[in-house]
């Protein structure tokens, strides 16, 4: 290409359909310009050009991740942002999008390494830190949730996601002096606002505080009844405190006002299944797995709903994916090991069972507790968003 470039040079000639030497990056200039006005399709057009022109581009992957992100295709935005990061693996910003994808796709193993690799590249990257602590906190590891949070307090202070969180961790850990002192900063940051009683009424939640989050919640309800998940959660409220049918009406009016999302579905799905109604629970239960293919207590609350209809092959099936996803869970192997033994498969099902014993007995972070396992949305603070590339 030189070559020829040169030899029209020389004879003083120029085609008109050549390309000045900047025109790549002013298209990559026009690609930001409307991925910044939020004329996506636009961007995602222009950014495909540049890859035409030059497939090594990680501006042009990155942003087209960021797009990607943006318009809810997040598995294509991990794939671009992944390809980025291959091309230029020491940029913390892609780095950063890369963890945020798989944050919000609420895969938070996959995120934690992405985050702690952009804070290695910039160590005052804020939003990585911040995210890091709240994948963590996702995952119950409330330990490496305060170690996460505690260098960016100053920071965050305000943030009643941030409290919140550290909040609840420190309770977890048995910290109460310094839970409350976190509590108090939450306290009167937040304000009588729907957020705020949302956020209150999820942390006595998380903590066991059932009749002081019912109260929080129906503060909410009673103020902006279209507050996100807060049907939701006020229904897990009703749910842990036995109100059965209150529990119920709050899962539908969520189902109603948010039907993409899942956690609705499956929650109304237990609620059939401990009324013994299988048929309907299956049916829930497939609504969230058509949504969220690996929603692991979604699988497990079909297996029970086959399980209570005496489908003991269909039970295994749901249970044998289950415990792919939750290869620590106590309840899964024993459900999975009686679910063999009725099948007649004994010797698979005392293998389950001997997993069981070995969980039990060991060290690693094995887990049995129903509640403990239902996980309720994950959250993003305002300004933790997807970094557009300019380089």
């Amino acid at each position: 290409m030189i070559s020829v470039l040169a030899f029209f040079l020389l004879v003083g000639f120029l085609p008109p359909q050549q390309s000045a030497p900047d025109d790549a990056q002013t298209r990559v200039q026009r690609g930001i310009q409307a991925l910044e006005s939020e004329q996506y399709a636009a961007a995602e057009r222009i950014f495909r050009e540049v890859l035409g022109a030059n497939p090594r581009s990680a501006t042009a992957y990155c942003n087209l991740g960021v797009i990607y992100a943006k318009t809810d295709r997040l598995d294509a935005a991990i794939n671009a942002f992944e390809q980025a990061l291959e091309l230029t693996p020491d940029v913390a910003g892609i780095s950063l999008n890369l963890g945020l994808a798989y944050y919000r796709k609420e895969q938070f193993t996959q995120a934690i390494p992405r985050f702690q690799r952009a804070l290695q590249l910039d160590q005052h990257l804020i939003d990585a830190q911040y995210l890091l602590g709240l994948s963590h906190f996702r995952l119950d590891q409330y330990a490496a949730t305060v170690q996460a949070f505690e260098p960016i307090l100053k920071q965050e202070d305000e943030n009643l996601f941030f409290l919140y969180a550290l909040a609840v961790s420190y309770g977890k850990l048995h910290r109460k002096d310094d839970s409350m002192r976190i509590f108090q900063l939450f306290h009167d940051g937040g304000g009588n606002t729907p957020i705020f009683h949302l956020l209150l009424g999820k942390l006595y939640l998380d903590l066991g505080e059932y009749s002081d989050a019912q109260s929080e919640l129906e503060k909410v309800v009673a103020v902006d009844a279209a507050i996100p998940y807060s049907h939701l959660i006020l229904g897990v409220v009703y749910e842990r405190l036995g109100l059965g049918s209150k529990a119920a009406a709050e899962f539908e009016r969520e189902i109603a006002q948010n039907p993409r999302e899942p956690l609705g579905y499956e929650d109304r799905g237990m609620l059939f299944l401990g009324e013994n109604k299988p048929e309907s629970a299956i049916e829930m239960f497939n609504k969230a797995l058509s949504l969220e293919p690996n929603m692991s207590d979604a699988l497990v609350g079909m297996a029970k709903s086959y399980l209570q209809n005496g489908q003991f092959d269909q039970a295994v099936a749901y249970l044998e994916k289950a415990v792919v996803l939750q290869p620590n869970s106590i309840k899964v192997h024993n459900l999975l090991g009686h679910a063999l033994m009725k099948e007649g498969r004994r010797h698979d099902a005392e293998t389950e069972l001997a997993k069981v014993a070995a969980l039990r007995r060991s060290e690693q972070e094995a887990t049995d507790n129903d509640e403990s396992e239902r996980k309720l949305p994950a959250w993003v603070a305002p300004g933790s968003d997807f970094r557009i590339e300019h380089q």
